[in-house]
């Protein structure tokens, strides 16, 4: 697959690849959209995120996969058989609000391939939310809140396509109406290795938890130092939080934020639980090694037959 790509490709200019085969991308659709991404997208395959064929008809799943990936390609197919997707630039995170930038875009590959831009009218690119009361929760791109230029539900079995939309440049109804019911969803990230960092950990609501003690402080450190190391984006954001929890109970829309950026099901509580048993085991280590040289240092001390005797010392 990889080597048919390459050869239709042209050479000039490097053109991203996928990892994996996808029920609707093809390679010639592949080199259209390499010509409007940016060039840090096409440096890696891309990786397959989501799909519903092997995850399910699960938006909390689809959520779940693309939570702080990085710019991403999501595609869907309606049971008409119109296939369409779009390019969002920024990582999808939670929120009350839009957010992404001007390099995101809508395209169309059937019935034919054709890409949208940015309009300059606003910034309404991307939209991921699951328990707000003012509006339907879903993923949305462009448009404004319920008027959205494409969206999907929470049951990820319906969407919307609405034309025109203020966001996109000539945006027509993509989908073959305007209602639609959803056959399949992909989705790509775009840079395979994408690790975020703690400012954009921090714009999408997501705060260091307070340090409370000593050992969480040294704790802290070492997520730091991994961090900074380059040792994975998991030990970064199990030193953040959700905004605003408290001590209440978390929602199902926070567990799954937790559970994308490596936090787990248990969340902070279990974060500090594991932060605590890693300083025991050191602490032990450390008590172990220094038990080892007072026993050195007592038997070549001692000139006692019974100097090797250590019944009352805490066992190994």
């Amino acid at each position: 697959f990889l080597r048919d790509y390459q050869g239709a490709a042209d050479m000039t200019r490097k053109l991203p690849l996928l990892s994996h085969r996808s029920q609707m991308l093809q390679p010639r659709h592949m080199y259209q959209l390499g010509a409007h991404l940016p060039s840090r997208c096409a440096e890696r395959p891309w990786k397959k995120l989501f799909s519903m064929t092997k995850h399910g008809q699960s938006f909390s799943s689809f959520m779940n996969r693309i939570l702080f990936r990085g710019p991403t390609v999501v595609l869907v197919r309606d049971e008409a058989g119109h296939v369409f997707g779009f390019f969002a630039s920024h990582s999808w995170h939670k929120a009350n609000k839009f957010y992404g930038d001007m390099a995101s875009f809508v395209f169309s590959i059937v019935p034919t391939f054709k890409i949208f831009r940015s309009s300059n009218v606003n910034n309404n690119f991307q939209w991921l939310s699951t328990s707000l009361t003012s509006c339907n929760n879903g993923l949305g791109v462009g448009g404004q809140k319920d008027h959205w230029g494409i969206h999907l539900s929470m049951g990820l079995e319906e969407g919307t396509c609405r034309a025109p939309c203020s966001t996109f440049e000539k945006f027509p109804c993509l989908s073959a109406l305007p209602q639609f019911k959803v056959d399949h969803v992909e989705a790509w990230g775009c840079i395979p290795d994408y690790e975020p960092d703690e400012a954009e950990l921090e714009e999408a609501g997501l705060e260091k938890k307070p340090i409370k003690n000593w050992e969480q402080m040294e704790a802290r450190d070492r997520i730091n130092s991994k961090a900074s190391s380059g040792k994975g984006s998991r030990s970064r954001m199990e030193s953040y939080g959700t905004a605003g929890s408290g001590g209440g109970s978390r929602d199902l829309e926070s567990r799954v934020v937790l559970e994308a950026t490596g936090l787990g099901d248990g969340g902070r509580a279990d974060n500090v639980r594991a932060a605590d048993e890693q300083l025991t085991h050191e602490r032990k280590a450390q008590e172990k090694a220094g038990l080892v040289e007072k026993r050195k240092a007592y038997v070549d001390n001692s000139t006692d037959s019974e100097s090797g005797d250590d019944s009352d010392e805490e066992p190994l």
